[in-house]
């Protein structure tokens, strides 16, 4: 009888060294700091990949699952699609801001998903805080509209619209409801 074993996955643009946690370490995440989930009482010692701080600003990641879930995000095909499972406050907005950062930044545009209306606006306001203070958009991000749902403006969605038809929205953000009613007509 033959054992297959594969390697532990390291992309080369990773630059990790053999200090790098086990990815399968990743369900310990949102567990209580015990012994097991030791790296929780110290989240510094998880520090953030280049591509990671300049998108969100932070020098460490909330959790391991966070970062394994932003380095997968960093790592997709295009066109590939993602689902992050967390606990709450463990940094699912800023995986997807890490992951959408270089493509916005290279002409490209985002559509981020989320299961409900309530979760769009609150995703609406960090992203017009990471765009004025971390990627430098200034002032002008916050008071631009980024959410599409059903109580969005007559006004606002021209301006949705109309920011991506001349490529200066970048990143738009719906509740898959929404998504849903917007396709079937």
């Amino acid at each position: 009888q033959r054992a297959i074993r594969s390697r532990p996955w390291r992309p080369e643009w990773l630059h990790c060294g053999e200090d790098m946690p086990d990815v399968d370490a990743a369900a310990l995440a949102g567990l209580p700091n015990t012994k097991r989930a030791g790296f929780l009482l110290h989240p510094e010692s998880l520090v953030a990949d280049e591509f990671f701080r300049v998108a969100t600003g932070f020098d460490s990641y909330r959790s391991l699952g966070q970062m394994v879930a932003a380095r997968t995000a960093k790592s997709l095909s295009p066109g590939a699609t993602l689902i992050a499972q967390l606990p709450t406050g463990s940094g699912k907005t800023d995986i997807a801001m890490s992951a959408v950062h270089e493509e916005c930044n290279n002409g490209g545009i985002a559509l981020i998903v989320v299961p409900t209306v309530a979760l769009a606006l609150d995703l609406e306001r960090r992203v017009r805080e990471t765009l004025e203070k971390v990627w430098n958009y200034g002032r002008g991000a916050r008071n631009a509209s980024f959410a599409w749902h059903a109580g969005t403006s007559t006004a606002d969605r021209g301006e949705i619209v109309d920011g991506i038809t001349a490529g200066e929205r970048r990143i738009s953000v719906t509740a898959h409801e929404t998504l849903m009613l917007s396709s079937c007509g």
